[in-house]
């Protein structure tokens, strides 16, 4: 029998990029009875997936999808403060007497604890011993393939956005504010909203893309370049996206780019005129 102070249903995982099996935990837990909670990790905390490991969103990204798909609060811990925890102080302390958890959902393959000890059978054990339910979800499938975060990466730097995009559930996103630049774009035709890409996470292979990028709550088709800007040089790598038909000043405005598929990958061309001609060839794919 449940508790009945136990107020909460929890969703447990890492929850980097919110893709579909996440999104089957999460769905779930929102059809439990009591407020929906996400227990996750701050990915920027995150090392045992050694060096180099980089996540598809941040933690601000990350929690706007979650409430956005239903989640009532997220509860993102610090990996360092908690990897020395137990499994059992894990569970008692953090999802049973903190978040008060009647039922606990995670995927099949959730490991927890000191060294990462416990998974899905001990943690059964603590529900089944505080009368919490356990619900342990199957892992989602694309085909014959296991849809997992690693995965998810290894797209989003080769570039393909379309796969990408479906195992997400949504298209990828870039959020940021608009910062100035040499105003280049403007000089030659095609004005560009520009956001400093974050080095922290997953770097979408550099090259213009299709995409959609949300302003004032509006959507607008757009095209985006990823990259350095060989051809006239960049500090950082930036998101430079064309709007065609937007006007106005959007600098400090925070905008939303949807990357939806690679036209090509960004290259040097020989001059300003090269480049214009080929920009204009690349918006001439939007009517497709």
């Amino acid at each position: 029998m449940i508790d009945k102070t136990q107020t909460n249903a929890v969703a447990i995982g890492i929850f980097d990029g919110v893709h579909i099996g996440h999104r089957r935990v999460i769905e779930i837990a929102a059809s439990q009875a009591g407020r929906t909670l996400a227990c996750t990790f701050d990915t920027a905390t995150i090392t045992t997936k050694g060096a180099g490991y980089r996540p598809i969103y941040d933690c601000d990204t990350k929690r706007r999808i979650l409430t956005s798909l239903g989640i009532d609060d997220v509860y993102s811990m610090d990996l360092g403060r908690i990897k020395g925890l137990s499994g059992d102080t894990f569970f008692t302390e953090i999802l049973y007497y903190r978040l008060k958890a009647h039922t606990v959902v995670c995927g099949q393959d959730f490991r927890f604890g000191k060294g990462a000890a416990f998974g899905v059978e001990e943690l059964g054990a603590l529900c089944s011993s505080h009368g919490v339910k356990l619900i342990a979800v199957d892992e989602v499938m694309d085909g014959a393939e296991k849809v997992s975060s690693a995965a998810i990466r290894k797209l989003i730097a080769s570039g393909d956005m379309a796969y990408a995009d479906r195992l997400l559930g949504e298209p990828y996103m870039l959020r940021g504010e608009v910062v100035r630049g040499r105003r280049l774009g403007s000089q030659i035709g095609f004005p560009t909203a520009n956001i400093i890409m974050d080095g922290s996470r997953v770097m979408p292979a550099f090259g213009v893309y299709k995409s959609y990028t949300v302003v004032d709550g509006k959507r607008c088709e757009s095209i985006s370049n990823i990259g350095v800007k060989p051809t006239v040089g960049s500090e950082v790598p930036l998101c430079e996206t064309h709007i065609p038909g937007m006007s106005g000043d959007m600098y400090g405005k925070t905008i939303e780019v949807r990357l939806i598929s690679m036209i090509r990958p960004e290259r040097k061309f020989g001059g300003i005129d090269d480049l214009k001609a080929q920009i204009a060839a690349d918006i001439d794919t939007l009517k497709g």
